[in-house]
């Protein structure tokens, strides 16, 4: 009986733990998801795809642009569709909060596409 309970307590923590990353990524916040359905029948949106990125410890959104030109930036926002930061741009910057966001951003997936 010993030995069931145990198997049954490492089989469950093998699956919560297992879970972590890939389970997170499967839910997108009530915000993101209106956003997205809001606009994305709209002609003027502009967006092409939403991803998902693991960025210091928490879940972000990019809203990509269909088009790109010199001076376009790219919001990077947060699952509450606060904005972080702004991304590339006429000067090129790639800074969020004190980080170079495609160095430690982790692309999760993409949640949306056209």
């Amino acid at each position: 009986m010993k030995r069931l309970i145990i198997s049954g307590f490492w089989l469950m923590t093998v699956i919560i733990s297992g879970c972590r990353k890939s389970c997170v990524s499967t839910v997108i916040s009530d915000c993101i998801k209106n956003t997205i359905e809001t606009n994305k029948n709209k002609e003027d949106w502009g967006v092409k795809a939403v991803e998902e990125y693991e960025y210091q410890g928490k879940l972000v959104y990019i809203f990509v642009p269909e088009q790109i030109h010199a001076d376009m930036q790219t919001e990077v926002t947060s699952s509450n569709c606060t904005p972080l930061c702004f991304l590339d741009g006429i000067t090129g910057n790639q800074m969020c909060n004190g980080d170079e966001f495609y160095k430690k951003a982790v692309l999760i997936r993409k949640a949306w596409q056209k």
